[in-house]
């Protein structure tokens, strides 16, 4: 049994690393924190590579900017010639009781995953009509995919160099994968623990 767990740890640990990552700036210091109502819709593009992209999970560093009272929506949108386009899909509706006042990494999974098409910018946009939640922005491009990327807010369309919102986008639900893997694991020893003992 003791022989197995390293095993069983080390499996775990390359699937969570298989997961395929197309944007983030998740670890970038953050600049400042734009106020989804009081400057949104907010948006962040993205875009995929030489093939198709299973889109099933999204990280956005939020927090909470007053008391909180409304909520927000975030979704997948088309581009329209470097612009925030038409809604694809509908990610999450998040209310703003969920975020602290400090900011943080929050990741949602989405119940379909969505098929991206190869070689295509897309983006992710935040709205809301009362929400006081706000999405964090950071000037360094360094991150996977973020470099030629562009935001959007009430002021305009900017390159990400002038502040980017920042995300990951990934193939896989993070960190939830983890838990799940985890609970597998769980669960196998806990089954294996019972036929040998």
């Amino acid at each position: 049994m003791r022989r197995l767990l390293p095993l069983l740890l080390v499996f775990a640990l390359s699937c969570a690393a298989g997961a395929t990552v197309i944007f983030d700036n998740l670890g970038a210091q953050s600049y400042g924190v734009d106020s989804i109502n009081g400057v949104g819709p907010l948006a962040g593009s993205f875009s995929t590579g030489g093939s198709s992209f299973s889109f099933a999970g999204i990280g956005l560093k939020l927090e909470d900017l007053g008391a909180p009272g409304g909520s927000f929506t975030i979704q997948l949108l088309a581009d329209n010639n470097t612009s925030p386009g038409t809604p694809i899909y509908t990610i999450a509706t998040v209310m703003d009781s969920s975020l602290t006042d400090s900011l943080q990494d929050y990741f949602f999974a989405l119940a379909q995953p969505q098929v991206l098409d190869p070689n295509t910018r897309y983006w992710i946009g935040i709205s809301s009509n009362d929400s006081t939640a706000g999405w964090s922005w950071s000037v360094d491009t360094s991150g996977i995919g973020v470099d030629g990327q562009y935001f959007a807010n009430t002021n305009g369309i900017f390159t990400d160099d002038n502040g980017g919102y920042q995300m990951q986008v990934s193939d896989v639900p993070e960190p939830a994968t983890l838990v799940t893997l985890g609970t597998g694991v769980a669960g196998l020893l806990g089954v294996m623990r019972r036929k040998l003992g």
